[in-house]
Order: C-alpha cells, then sequence, then structure tokens
C-alpha cells in the first residue's frame, strides 16, 4: 500500500465560483489568490470584487508581493 493510498483525498472546493461573492474568514493571501484566479473576470465577479474591496477596506495592497529580486547576471 503506498502512501497515497493511506492520505484522504481532498474534497474540490465548494461554491467557489464567480457568482459566489461570500468569502467568509478571508485573510489578505487569500484575497491575492481570489484576485489572481479571477484576474480575466472584467467587469469583477462577486468574487473578485469581494477581494478587492477587502484588500480596499483593510488598506492591503492589492497587488502580490514581489518575488526574490532577480539575479541580472553581473
Amino acid at each position: 500500500m503506498s502512501v497515497h493510498e493511506l492520505r484522504p483525498r481532498k474534497k474540490p472546493p465548494v461554491d467557489e465560483g464567480c457568482d459566489n461573492g461570500s468569502v467568509p474568514g478571508i485573510t489578505d493571501k487569500w484575497a491575492r489568490g481570489i484576485i489572481a484566479i479571477h484576474e480575466g473576470c472584467e467587469p469583477a465577479c462577486p468574487r473578485k470584487a469581494t477581494a478587492l474591496r477587502y484588500l480596499a477596506d483593510t488598506g492591503a495592497e492589492t497587488e502580490p508581493a514581489p518575488g526574490p529580486p532577480q539575479d541580472s547576471g553581473a
């Protein structure tokens, strides 16, 4: 028996589509993830609008945090 057979399977997310703007317990990281997933929704779908509003209300930036500096090869 493999390790994968012992682990419970994760259920797919429920009610995380564009039409569901309810995101209880949202965090900055979660909001940024929603915005990244729904970046093509223009005008903003209810879920993206909720995430944008959360970040605006908390004063957080809507852009993802920059990654580590890139080596310019110099």
